[in-house]
């Protein structure tokens, strides 16, 4: 429980940092600049193809149905508290996303030649919230079935990658900024840990 509330604590915090500086326009606006514009001028059509495919494991088409498919593997096994834990997440990741752009109202990156274009606000990153989010919780269940320390990094590992990756595709992409990146994942992982705690973190009936 410890572990669950500094986790907590460390995303609330980087959240509440990160949009302080969007709001307030604080050199890390400047960095975010820079940055979009850096790997902007540095894609070439080989890499824009490759991290196209990437953002698609991000989006509401992949992990929406994948998702629904978890869920509906663990009913036919009576998981429920596992079925209600993944159900939970992808629900409620997708509802914050939605507030949080509706409150900060932030742009998106703006390129004459844009890579890719989005229509919603920028901040945070709904990929970044919902992939770490809904494939955190499908490591974390994976990781749980394991019966070694190897097994449970594997599955860890696998599903952090795959969320770094997506993060960095928006950023390549050009269609977010990093601290809307890092605000999806701060985002994101306090949702995962707050529904797991809530899941799992309670003694087992007798």
């Amino acid at each position: 429980m410890l572990a669950a509330a500094l986790l907590v604590f460390a995303g609330l915090w980087t959240f509440a940092v990160l949009a302080e500086d969007v709001l307030t326009g604080d050199p890390l606006v400047q960095l975010d600049q820079r940055l979009a514009g850096w790997l902007h001028d540095r894609a070439t059509p080989g890499l824009t193809t490759a991290f196209e495919a990437v953002t698609t494991l991000g989006s509401a088409s992949v992990i929406v149905p994948l998702a629904l498919a978890a869920i509906l593997v663990l009913l036919t096994r009576t998981k429920r508290a596992e079925a209600l834990f993944v159900t939970l997440v992808l629900a409620g990741a997708e509802g914050l996303t939605m507030i949080l752009k509706a409150g900060f109202e932030r742009e998106r990156p703006f390129f004459p030649d844009p890579l890719a274009t989005e229509s919603s606000f920028s901040f945070p990153s709904g990929h970044a919230t919902v992939s770490l989010a809904v494939y955190g919780a499908l490591g974390f269940l994976l990781a749980r079935r394991s019966s070694s320390w190897r097994g449970r990094a594997l599955w860890l590992g696998v599903a952090a990658g795959l969320v770094l990756l997506i993060g960095a595709s928006r950023l390549v992409l050009g269609v977010h900024f990093l601290s809307d990146v890092l605000a999806g994942f701060s985002a994101g992982m306090v949702w995962l840990v707050l529904c797991a705690v809530g899941i799992f973190g309670r003694p087992a009936p007798r």
